[in-house]
């Protein structure tokens, strides 16, 4: 199975194309990156530019791959995002805690309500409390009274992704998910054992930075600001005084 991810950072965009075998091996068939100047701290600045530019990255990629690119996985910016936490209680009454359970918890919950002018990029279970006893795994199986469910949600501004959809519509790409900046950082870093004790990656881009929380190997929390290594360059450069360029090789 043919998979392509592409990156649309505030300095360049990166593809990659790969081979995802039915064992779970990945070869990677294409790697393209390229310079990019239609976006600033996360903002579109010129659409018509970046379009452009999304379609050299993805013809010079499906010319090294020899395949044709017809979906992607989006890299998304978390700027201006949002994380929501709720939780849901109720008693089983000694009962064994079953799938019933587990969906009553769902629904009880506002995981799956839809907040105005965000779409929602990640769902997911973060822990159980059984009879007030904390646990990082499902509960099922086991007998109880007391049952609670903590949930986390990770949502975007509708406006990054129906930008992004319109843009990859022009060039008759479609986005088959997305993947918000801080959380491939974390995956492309971060190892088994990181995130089961609990760690945080923060992602130092050109124009902007991320961060990423892991507790009992889940996603905990993510978010990004508009402050980046080009604020360090711009900094040595004034202070100094000296050229840009100059400043870059100093950092």
């Amino acid at each position: 199975m043919i998979k392509a991810g592409i990156d649309i950072g505030n300095s360049k965009i990166s593809l990659v194309v790969c081979d995802v075998k039915n064992n779970g091996s990945i070869k990677i068939l294409s790697f393209i990156s390229n310079t990019t100047n239609g976006i600033r701290k996360g903002l579109i600045t010129n659409i018509d530019l970046l379009k452009e530019e999304i379609n050299r990255c993805i013809g010079e990629a499906q010319k090294e791959s020899e395949t044709e690119i017809k979906s992607v996985i989006l890299n998304i910016p978390a700027i201006e995002s949002l994380s929501d936490y709720s939780e849901t209680n109720f008693d089983i009454n000694g009962e064994m805690v079953n799938d019933l359970h587990l969906k009553k918890a769902v629904n009880d919950s506002n995981l799956l309500e839809i907040v105005q002018d965000y779409e929602t990029i990640l769902n997911s279970i973060i822990g159980y409390e059984l009879d007030d006893q904390f646990l990082t795994e499902s509960p099922l199986g086991t007998y109880g009274n007391a049952f609670k469910v903590k949930f986390y949600k990770y949502m975007i501004k509708n406006n990054y992704t129906k930008t992004y959809k319109s843009l990859f519509n022009q060039l008759n790409i479609n986005i088959e998910d997305y993947v918000p900046t801080p959380l491939s950082s974390s995956l492309s870093t971060l190892n088994k054992d990181d995130k089961l004790l609990g760690a945080i990656c923060i992602d130092l881009g050109a124009s902007s930075s991320s961060i990423c929380m892991y507790e009992n190997s889940k996603v905990v929390f993510m978010d990004a600001i508009n402050i980046g290594g080009q604020n360090i360059t711009n900094d040595i450069a004034r202070g100094i005084p000296t050229t840009i360029e100059s400043a870059e090789r100093l950092k």
